[in-house]
């Protein structure tokens, strides 16, 4: 009964200090409440380690505590106030846990949310364009540091003003989205999706040649071609154009090479959509792809 007891106060206490550990961090982490609670924080804390000291040692001698481990008589009820006091100490430290802790999990997911809006698109949950130019002068850096591949994509969809004018905004969205999803499966974990404007889709394909990006490129086209929604029982089917870029080493940027895609881009979309155009960094002109 004694080493029962015993063990049984020692677990009163242990959860007691963790308990108040675990106050302590997240009222560090959130000091709101800064006067009634404070004021309540210390004085349970105090109150409860008195509690545990005079237990254990007063006046001088060996408390309650030993009485209890030797067996003497009465030493339970003389501890019991005691323990009370302590265990009274963790329902108030609990409940300022629970206080704290919604709070806590709810700022961190707005916080989450609102970084995830501020990083990605909202429609089609790519890299939004500012981070995109963030990360795409990380890797144009790089690339000119250890010499390597850098290529860049640029999407569009053929005709979608026109698709969204005659079917609506839902439709027009329906095939970004689509168009996004086609891009990330369609990609390497490596490579950088993001969505550049309002039609336009751009990746960004580290280690990696223009031959490369062109393979890529094609095979994006012709999964667009051979795709489609269906909107009122009427199948839409769409195409795209793709501008291609290849870093070199004239102290080239994301922005340069973004420029230079655009231009490929450009072209494609004037030869009548559905094709993929590169930019010759040598002749400064763009080349239609055979």
């Amino acid at each position: 009964m004694n080493l029962l007891a015993t063990l049984a106060y020692w677990l009163i206490v242990s959860v007691w200090l963790v308990v108040l550990c675990t106050v302590a961090v997240f009222y560090r982490r959130d000091p709101r409440g800064v006067g009634t609670t404070r004021v309540l924080l210390a004085v349970v804390a105090i109150e409860a380690f008195c509690n545990i000291l005079q237990t254990t040692y007063a006046d001088g001698r060996l408390g309650p505590f030993s009485d209890l481990v030797s067996g003497t008589d009465g030493a339970l009820l003389a501890i019991l106030p005691r323990v009370l006091n302590i265990l009274s100490g963790v329902l108030v430290l609990a409940i300022l846990l629970l206080r704290w802790l919604p709070a806590l999990v709810r700022e961190r997911q707005a916080a989450e949310a609102q970084q995830e809006m501020a990083t990605h698109d909202r429609l089609t949950g790519l890299v939004a364009r500012r981070h995109f130019l963030v990360q795409g002068e990380i890797e144009c850096d790089r690339a000119r540091r250890y010499n390597r591949a850098l290529a860049l994509l640029i999407l569009t969809i053929d005709g979608l003003s026109a698709i969204r004018k005659r079917h609506g905004t839902e439709v027009s969205d329906r095939l970004l989205v689509h168009i996004a999803e086609l891009c990330r499966t369609g990609s390497r974990s490596p490579d950088i999706i993001a969505r550049a404007g309002g039609d336009e889709f751009a990746l960004l394909l580290p280690e990696t040649c223009c031959d490369e990006a062109h393979r890529l490129a094609d095979r994006l086209r012709q999964l667009a071609a051979q795709a489609s929604i269906t909107c009122n029982d009427k199948t839409i089917a769409t195409t795209v154009s793709i501008g291609i870029a290849e870093t070199s080493w004239d102290g080239r940027n994301i922005a340069k090479l973004m420029n230079e895609a655009g231009h490929a881009l450009a072209t494609a979309k004037a030869a009548g959509g559905d094709s993929v155009c590169v930019f010759d960094p040598s002749d400064a002109w763009v080349k239609a792809s055979a």
